[in-house]
């Protein structure tokens, strides 16, 4: 299909806003690109795999383990980018940013293809997914998430397309993708349920065509994610590096939950959000009551294919989250960043929604009042991130970390001592150096406790011969699953050396006497 004049300057104005987003987030990365623990863990991998020792990881314990606990994609990203001469956190931030510039891109072609009769949709969806916070921040950050959005919504994306045009040549480019989102995180299964499931069931091609290329995409996208989960279960020991234990989902998850797709909408904090609360909440009502005065009624058959995918996607999503709240990882929370792959979704549909409703006369002063407040919203919460960014920094790379007066003195510690700390990861990534986490109470995704955590407590104590030192920090808020300070004086009778504003050194005698 050739490409119309519109549509070219439709992606020539969002390509152009991809490279000004781009241009904003170096601006607000000004300390450097986000880390923080789990950026750490993929920096080590990349680092082992640099240096030839395999998928391995310097985590919390000592020595290094098999690299299971989250796939290796951008750990091979990372290594690879690294080997043409660019540094860790540059490798990093040149794929996010190819990731948040083919994201704009796949998000707009789905807004059209979403909103057929209206000729702007792909400008809006594509600048929707732009103005967000949330996607903004994840792409300011280290982590798997921008590479596994952009796979996961191409492979949607393709899968549309080979829906709409009965192809076999996009279906197979969708299981690529899928089976690629596959090695970064290990949620590709929603993205692989909702392509072949849209392939099975929609589209105008005979059954058992539909069935076929299902199945072939099924295999496909699949053949990435088992080869990992048996890479794992033999060098690692699990298939994920996580046990199935029944945890059931609190109130507090649901309350995250909301109050973070809360947040896509309306601006948080100051006056500004109970305002816009109310200006939103009064246009959504106008459009409902103008959608219920039109004539046309909207109807499951009349659905563009691609809301249908996408509806698929996020249902399988929410499904598997709940699932793994319940069953598999307790330790995390429905936030920003778990929710993440749900708001180009939504920004899509948001998007579609308002286009169809400005083609009609009735509908029209409604949906563009609503569009305006939400692009008055997205824009307050991105200048107030941005802000906040360029101010604080994210995560080790902000002034908070580099300035430590803790890490100034740790840095200072003999060359062979032993080092435990409840912060390893700073110290690994800010100083260079290895060292130890403390042990743990309990096993933060499961919730169940640790019964050897006094022989563990004990091996540190015959480590100390040589010179012992825990630094223990207390700049963020003490995790659960960890012992606090009294507790570790307790077991190791070790005394404060070094006091910090944000934390302490203490020095563990030999043999803990």
């Amino acid at each position: 299909m050739s490409v119309t004049s519109p549509e070219r300057r439709t992606a020539i104005l969002l390509i152009g806003a991809a490279l000004l987003a781009l241009a904003f987030l170096q601006a607000t990365t000004v300390h450097g690109i986000g880390v923080e623990e789990d950026s750490v863990q993929y920096l080590s991998a990349a680092d082992h795999l640099l240096r030839g020792q395999g998928l391995r990881v310097h985590w919390w314990d000592p020595g290094s383990q098999p690299f299971t606990h989250f796939p290796p994609g951008l750990v091979f990203g990372l290594a690879a980018l690294q080997r043409l001469g660019l540094s860790a956190e540059a490798a990093a931030w040149w794929l996010n940013g190819a990731a948040l510039v083919a994201l704009t891109l796949i998000s707009a072609r789905l807004a059209q293809r979403a909103a057929p009769h209206s000729g702007h949709a792909g400008l809006f969806g594509g600048a929707a997914v732009l103005l967000s916070r949330d996607i903004l921040a994840v792409h300011a950050m280290i982590w798997s998430e921008p590479l596994f959005l952009a796979l996961s919504m191409g492979a949607l994306l393709a899968t549309v397309r080979s829906i709409e045009t009965d192809a076999t040549r996009p279906a197979l480019v969708a299981g690529l993708l899928a089976g690629a989102a596959g090695l970064t995180r290990y949620v590709a299964p929603t993205v692989i349920g909702a392509c072949v499931l849209s392939l099975a069931i929609l589209g105008a091609a005979p059954m058992a065509r539909r069935l076929r290329r299902a199945a072939v995409v099924a295999v496909l996208s699949a053949a990435p994610l088992a080869a990992i989960i048996a890479w794992n279960a033999r060098h690692g020991g699990s298939a994920t590096n996580r046990e199935l234990v029944y945890h059931p989902m609190s109130a507090d998850h649901l309350l995250s939950a909301a109050r973070t797709v809360y947040h896509w909408f309306i601006p948080d904090g100051g006056w500004i959000e109970p305002a816009m609360l109310v200006a939103v909440g009064l246009a959504v009502v106008w459009v409902g009551a103008a959608w219920r005065r039109s004539r046309a009624r909207p109807s499951f058959r009349a659905t563009p294919v691609a809301g249908i995918v996408l509806v698929l996607f996020a249902m399988g999503y929410v499904a598997f989250l709940a699932l793994s709240l319940t069953f598999v990882d307790a330790q995390s929370t429905p936030d920003e960043r778990m929710l993440v792959p749900l708001v180009p979704v939504a920004a899509v549909l948001v998007v579609a929604v308002i286009a169809e409703g400005l083609g009609r006369a009735e509908r029209r002063r409604a949906s563009a009042a609503l569009g305006v407040l939400l692009v008055v919203a997205a824009l307050v919460s991105v200048g107030a991130w941005a802000s906040d960014t360029s101010r604080m920094g994210l995560g080790y790379s902000g002034p908070a970390w580099r300035e430590s007066r803790l890490l100034a003195r740790v840095r200072d510690l003999p060359p062979a001592a032993v080092i435990v700390s409840n912060h390893p990861a700073a110290i690994w990534y800010l100083l260079g150096r290895e060292v130890v986490g403390v042990p743990r109470l309990a096993n933060p995704n499961t919730m169940r406790p640790i019964p050897a955590f006094p022989e563990r407590m004990a091996v540190v104590c015959h480590q100390a011969d040589g010179g012992a030192f825990y630094a223990h920090f207390t700049s963020r808020p003490p995790a659960w699953f960890l012992p606090s300070l009294s507790e570790t004086r307790r077991h190791w009778r070790s005394r404060p050396t070094v006091v910090a504003a944000d934390g302490v050194v203490d020095s563990i005698p030999a043999g803990c006497r």
